[in-house]
């Protein structure tokens, strides 16, 4: 009764590794009903499922449209810019998402429309779903990702074909958001003003000296615009090579991860990208860095603090500035700026190296150089990277969490 409430025009898979469990049950009933309804099809997905037994079968060829989540157990392989797009769109437009080990929170939007399709029906594939998740789903298959893809991945295709010419034109329609997406990235990270600096040049060169780099390094990265715009334009081009904030959507945990990926995998190069209000979590960490020598380069974003020291110009500023005046606090230095920040100077301080750049010139010969120190001498670097306070948007207006919505 579960499998006939997938039945769909459109899938989408979300994946995200999980550890051997038990087999999973009612394969063969969700594959019959993803092929009664002509699940549509995308040969060429720019996301791949790279578990063993399904690389390559099923994501992109049985009617499946594949997705990823970036988390450190990611599967998945996307380092195309206008991948963001092309998943929003799917989402919005799915009728069924087959749920592979992620969870439904923000960063699945909670299983919720707009985001989301009206009427969506989930197939759950998880270990140990939670409460809230399995209440959503049509229905839930409870066992090991990697053996549940196969089974499924071997279900579809020993089923009849989808009729592939079917979805010709909303498969156009994807390829079409994705291409322009990737251009318009493009166009941002080439009009990007060598200073100040702002988030596209900035990652742009970050981007470029991770594709260059074998094996590829892994990526931790964390803060409001860092962490979203890390997303966005740095490359995942293995598994298990990116960590962030991952559920929980918490600050601080980056120098902790970096220090966590440099032990487990010492044969590979470490990037940090930090925020700086982010940073400030927990950046004594740079003192265990340079005293176990691990090779990890920390980029800290530096516009002045948390979104630029709240100094772009809106309403909520006013009211605020107005606030402090009548209250008699008006020459007080704003709490959220952290004015000429020195962070190259506190890994210094350590014995690690310390590098500052302001211009891209100057971040492409110093990024050089900290990358060859963490390889070559086992010395750690911290790179403060001066920004345009101004740079970025402001993730959300604090009044819109004033009366939240329970999840649970």
């Amino acid at each position: 009764a579960g499998a006939q409430a997938v039945a769909a025009n459109a899938v989408m898979c979300c994946v995200l590794d999980l550890e051997p469990s038990e087999v999973p049950e009612h394969i063969a009933e969700v594959a019959a009903a993803l092929k009664t309804e002509q699940a549509r099809a995308d040969e060429a997905a720019e996301a791949v499922l790279m578990t063993p037994q399904v690389k390559r079968k099923g994501a992109d060829r049985d009617g499946i449209k594949a997705g990823a989540k970036s988390h450190a157990r990611a599967r998945a392989l996307f380092h195309h810019q206008a991948y963001s797009v092309q998943e929003a769109l799917q989402m919005s437009e799915a009728d069924v998402a087959v749920v592979v080990g992620a969870r439904l929170n923000w960063q699945l939007h909670f299983g919720e429309a707009p985001r989301w399709a009206q009427g969506v029906k989930f197939v759950l594939v998880d270990v140990a779903p939670g409460a809230r998740d399995a209440s959503l789903a049509s229905v839930v298959l409870r066992g090991d990702a990697r053996v549940a893809l196969g089974q499924l991945a071997q279900a579809l295709q020993q089923a009849p074909g989808v009729d592939t010419a079917r979805y010709r034109d909303w498969v156009a329609r994807l390829q079409a958001k994705s291409r322009a997406a990737g251009q318009s990235v493009a166009k941002k990270i080439a009009a990007a003003p060598s200073a100040p600096l702002d988030y596209y040049g900035v990652l742009g060169v970050v981007r470029d000296m991770l594709l260059a780099q074998q094996p590829a390094p892994i990526v931790v990265s964390e803060g409001a615009n860092t962490m979203d715009m890390s997303r966005l334009l740095l490359p995942v081009k293995e598994p298990r090579t990116r960590l962030d904030a991952g559920t929980w959507g918490t600050m601080g945990v980056g120098p902790g991860s970096a220090i966590a990926a440099a032990v487990c995998c010492p044969g590979r190069l470490v990037v940090a990208v930090e925020g700086d209000s982010a940073f400030g979590f927990s950046g004594m960490e740079v003192e265990t860095l340079v005293r176990y020598k691990l090779p990890v380069v920390v980029i800290v974003m530096n516009n002045g603090g948390i979104y630029g020291g709240d100094r772009r110009e809106s309403a909520l500023a006013r009211a605020a500035e107005a606030g402090a005046q009548g209250a008699g606090f008006g020459s007080d230095p704003i709490p959220t700026a952290f004015v000429h920040s020195r962070h190259d100077a506190l890994m210094a301080a350590f014995g690690g190296s310390g590098r500052r750049a302001a211009s891209l010139a100057e971040l492409r010969e110093q990024l050089a150089a900290a990358v060859h120190d963490a390889l070559h001498t086992r010395q750690p670097c911290l790179l403060d990277v001066i920004l345009d306070p101004l740079a970025g948007v402001e993730s959300g207006n604090v009044h819109a969490f004033n009366a939240p919505k329970p999840k649970l």
